[in-house]
């Protein structure tokens, strides 16, 4: 019979399933997509796949720890005091929508608060009842790895670890209570399956469906943001990641640095070898570009044609230093073709200018690109350093310590 407790009971469950996934994956991609790298990657649904051994522990940790909290607020059916026990869902949840790394490291934790509470004397339930409940973790972990590993698709997945479940609780019934001879005990038996397959599959669209928005929204701005050619940002997003980077701190003295570069000879490498070639010859830059200082805090754009532009959020020498190892890696690495190879060679116009409320973006990207004109002038394949006035009034003995440097342009 359906009272308020049970429909408590049930409200506790769904709440503590879904807002205990959900919680964790959109934190995760929040801070996965704030991560400042040289080009952010927008993640999939499946977040924790990526994440290291370190992420998972606290996660795994959490997770085992509400599976328990779940198995203490099981759903009271037809006056029993044993009811209905969503624990496991939330193990399979964390395998088939986040990993077996994940999953395992919350059964064992659950087996573990399991084991401590009947020790402890926290919880009533007979030395029985917590090896079977032990066992049953274990039994559940590995047909979830197990469907996992089958590529199933997601519906698929759901309805085999449901059957598994159910001839599994059905063996433990008829062990306990035998439910094709007690009327009851049968009653019993579909009144569990009836609520958690509810429990199990609202729990299992509402959580597929809050990611398919989120996979929705993050395609929307990837297909906005990104050079689908280059997988770097496009020139609306390097517009506006210079005004934020520009404009997002109130220090008033910080330095940043932008650059504008593109690909000497470009247009000889396309009639020479073919667009295919030079699209091939684009992609590499770009993968040499993102690639290179990956940990720095760095925006790569693709602003048109062959030409890139790169946002520094870091020091006039650290953004130097950047553009030696892309110039080194450019020397060493060579685009092959089937019977020869060549070497890319760019052309960069890199600019430090300080932070402050009369920051232009338009004057920053033109004062880069007369760098960028002034290195084409003066033989190409090489580094051209400018500073803004601002820039020369604060740091007036400014020296730059790389060598790639050809000129000193005048503001």
């Amino acid at each position: 019979m359906f009272n308020l407790s049970v429909m408590n009971a049930i409200l506790t469950n769904l709440s503590l399933i879904i807002g205990t996934y959900l919680t964790f994956y959109f934190a995760f991609l929040y801070f996965a997509t704030k991560k400042k790298s040289a080009n952010i990657s927008l993640m999939s649904y499946l977040v924790f796949n990526r994440a290291s051994l370190s992420a998972l522990l606290p996660m795994g940790f959490v997770f085992g720890f509400v599976s328990f909290l779940l198995s203490l607020n099981q759903i009271p059916i037809l006056g029993e005091h044993s009811g209905v026990d969503t624990r496991f869902i939330l193990i399979y949840f964390a395998i088939i929508f986040g990993s077996k790394q994940l999953g395992s490291i919350a059964a064992a934790n659950l087996i573990l608060l399991t084991i401590a509470s009947y020790l402890s004397g926290f919880s009533k339930i007979a030395l029985d009842q917590t090896f079977l409940s032990v066992i049953l973790t274990i039994v559940l972990l590995v047909l979830s790895c197990f469907i996992k590993d089958r590529q199933l698709t997601l519906w698929q997945a759901h309805l085999s670890y449901l059957i598994g479940y159910f001839i599994i609780k059905l063996v433990m019934f008829s062990y306990l209570t035998p439910p094709l001879v007690n009327l009851r005990s049968l009653a019993t038996y579909i009144l569990y399956i009836l609520i958690y397959a509810f429990i199990f599959f609202l729990s299992a669209f509402i959580i597929k469906s809050a990611i398919t928005v989120s996979q929705i929204l993050q395609s929307y701005k990837e297909a906005a943001t990104i050079d689908s050619l280059t997988k770097v940002y496009n020139k609306d997003a390097f517009t506006f990641f210079l005004d934020f980077v520009a404009n997002s701190s109130q220090n008033s003295s910080k330095t940043l640095s932008l650059s504008v570069l593109d690909i000497d000879n470009f247009k000889s490498i396309n009639d020479t070898y073919g667009h295919p070639i030079g699209d091939l010859a684009l992609q590499h830059l770009a993968r040499v570009l993102t690639t290179i200082d990956s940990d720095s805090i760095h925006y790569v754009c693709r602003i048109g044609g062959d030409e890139f532009a790169v946002i520094h959020d870091q020091s006039p020498e650290e953004a130097e230093a950047y553009y030696e190892k892309v110039f080194e890696h450019l020397q060493t690495e060579a685009i092959v073709l089937e019977d020869h190879a060549f070497l890319l060679k760019i052309s960069v116009g890199l600019t430090h200018f300080v932070q402050s409320p009369s920051f232009n973006v338009d004057t920053a990207v033109k004062k880069a690109d007369n760098a960028l004109y002034q290195a084409k002038k003066n033989g190409k394949n090489q580094l051209v350093v400018t500073t803004s006035q601002a820039y020369k009034k604060r740091f007036p003995n400014f020296t730059f310590k790389k060598k790639l440097v050809a000129d000193r342009l005048a503001s």
